[in-house]
């Protein structure tokens, strides 16, 4: 997922601003605040979701918000386009180490609220991305964590890329899907991992999301967006290959073309830090 522009289109025109800003709204009795906290979000992409969606929420007495991705050039846009006094970005892999976000000094201490918002599913390993969220954390901090369980999308590309015709553009990568769930009751198996980790839980919930997009060309667009492979693709046969993730996505019953919806099982869950 490096195409900022690509991604940007996308989020401007489907529901996600809107979709979790609710979230926070019907969530917001949850939390307890104190003056100057600070907030991570993690997986944060060109930092428009923060943006939009989050700071708009937060107390207005809040210190300062960092915004971690993985992706380098996400967070170069993220930093150009929205740093300020109280905003900053950097990059980090939520499965690494971590001592590369408390080792910047407005932060050593921890932090006292964490969001994520559509990234865990992307983890290969989910309980070392879970175990890190727990140490960034202070004590009694908090977080809201938000992400599909189903694996729509990596299915589908892993689908369309085994096939005769698109399999020789992708022999040299070696992402895998990532292991979680690997029980029939993704949100049990969650929730075990958090109790494990240390967390306790506030609230958790699974159910079908349907996101609602104006056209098939939007639809498109987030697929493309989401892609982290698709530089493997000519671009004169870019067209061809999201046409085939469309059909896969229709074929798997995650996708109606009709109404141009796409439907994912959500986990939402509040955690505390005790």
């Amino acid at each position: 997922m490096q195409d900022v522009e690509t991604y940007l289109s996308h989020n401007k025109n489907s529901p996600k601003y809107s979709k979790i800003s609710k979230i926070l709204r019907d969530n917001e009795q949850l939390f307890d605040w104190c003056p100057e906290e600070k907030i991570l979000d993690a997986g944060c992409g060109p930092g428009d979701v923060t943006v939009n969606a989050l700071i708009p929420w937060l107390p207005p007495d809040f210190q300062l918000v960092m915004g971690v991705d993985v992706s380098p050039t996400m967070v170069d846009h993220a930093l150009a386009a929205h740093a300020s006094n109280k905003l900053t970005f950097a990059t980090w892999d939520i499965e690494q180490e971590v001592t590369d976000v408390l080792k910047n000094g407005k932060f050593a201490s921890g932090f006292d609220k964490v969001f994520s918002f559509y990234v865990l599913h992307w983890l290969q390993d989910l309980g070392k991305g879970v175990r890190n969220l727990h140490s960034l954390l202070k004590t009694r901090g908090q977080a809201l964590l938000f992400f599909p369980v189903d694996r729509i999308f990596q299915r589908t590309y892993k689908k369309v890329r085994a096939s005769e015709t698109w399999s020789r553009y992708f022999q040299t990568v070696t992402r895998k899907i990532p292991p979680f769930p690997k029980e029939e009751d993704p949100l049990a198996e969650f929730e075990t991992m958090l109790i494990d980790t240390g967390f306790e839980i506030m609230k958790s919930e699974i159910r079908d999301h349907i996101d609602d997009f104006p056209s098939v060309e939007d639809v498109t667009a987030l697929v493309e967006s989401l892609d982290p492979d698709i530089a493997h693709v000519p671009v004169d046969l870019k067209a061809s290959y999201l046409r085939d993730c469309l059909q896969v996505m229709d074929q798997m019953e995650v996708l109606n073309l009709e109404r141009t919806s796409i439907k994912q099982k959500m986990v939402l869950c509040v955690i505390r830090k005790p």
